[in-house]
């Protein structure tokens, strides 16, 4: 199906990348003349900052944000990395008890 109105809908990309910080200045010079000169544009813009307002994710889009999702995956990977560690430690003290109990039992019958 196509879309009715493509260009409001390039608008509302273009405008998601504005509120994304992602144009470049002369691109967001030209959507903010367009916002402040197109009443339709006006009123697009204000709903995009209204949902982004009520997003329990404000910022989502921030690199800020983008920083510290990253930071936050990295401390699971570090954590997980040292939760295997210590199960290798376990099995490997596992393993040597293992072993001087058949040390022990096969020393003991001689």
């Amino acid at each position: 199906m196509m879309n009715p109105n493509p260009d409001r809908e390039n608008l509302k990309e273009l405008l998601l990348l504005k509120i994304a910080g992602f144009l470049s200045e002369e691109e967001d010079r030209a959507l903010d003349h367009r916002i402040s000169t197109e009443p339709e544009v006006a009123r697009l813009w204000e709903d995009i900052q209204q949902i982004d307002a009520l997003n329990e994710n404000t910022g989502y889009f921030s690199p800020e944000s983008r920083i510290k999702g990253w930071n936050e995956i990295q401390k699971a990977l570090k954590a997980e990395k040292r939760h295997k560690a210590l199960h290798y430690v376990w099995i490997i003290i596992c393993l040597i008890i293992t072993l001087l109990v058949i040390y022990v039992y096969i020393f003991k019958n001689l």
